[in-house]
């Protein structure tokens, strides 16, 4: 699903521009001990070659060049030994977790990305059984964990709790 409204080669820029922006800024930090990268399972739903034409299926673009990009740059510096801080990666499916705030039971009271939810898997609007999820508590474990543990150090860990069925 595609949600902006920049093309999609801004988009793609703007991803890995930005991401490396944080890892020069990190690299030039000498008290940044560890660099937690965020992408989601998205990337991994299509094929990792270019797509030809940019329509919606190449909605998940950015974020694979931009994890890509990630992962070169904190190579790249580590050959060169001019990073002092490790990496690692998370990457979630969709973040299921309840509401913070009060709920009247009407749909049409909810926010754009609850109202999404609540159609897609409630409402059966897009629920297809090869999505995955992942509950807001478990990715919070997983991020401490990931920021605290030394084995984490330059790995990727793809979360999920399960499929919806």
């Amino acid at each position: 699903m595609y949600f902006s409204t920049y093309h999609l080669d801004v988009l793609i820029v703007l991803a890995v521009n930005s991401t490396l922006g944080i890892l020069n800024s990190a690299v030039q930090a000498p008290s940044v001990k560890r660099v937690s990268y965020f992408s989601a399972t998205a990337v991994y739903v299509t094929t990792s070659v270019k797509p030809n034409v940019w329509d919606d299926s190449g909605w998940n673009w950015n974020k694979t060049l931009a994890g890509q990009s990630t992962w070169t740059f904190h190579r790249e510096q580590k050959e060169k030994s001019s990073i002092e801080c490790d990496f690692v990666s998370l990457c979630p499916p969709w973040v299921l977790e309840p509401a913070l705030h009060e709920f009247d039971g009407k749909a049409n009271h909810l926010d754009h990305w609850n109202s999404f939810l609540y159609n897609a898997i409630i409402k059966g609007d897009f629920c297809p059984s090869d999505e995955s999820y992942v509950d807001g508590q478990d990715l919070t474990k997983a991020i401490l964990l990931a920021i605290t543990k030394p084995a984490a150090a330059g790995q990727r860990f793809i979360l999920a709790a399960g499929q919806f069925r």
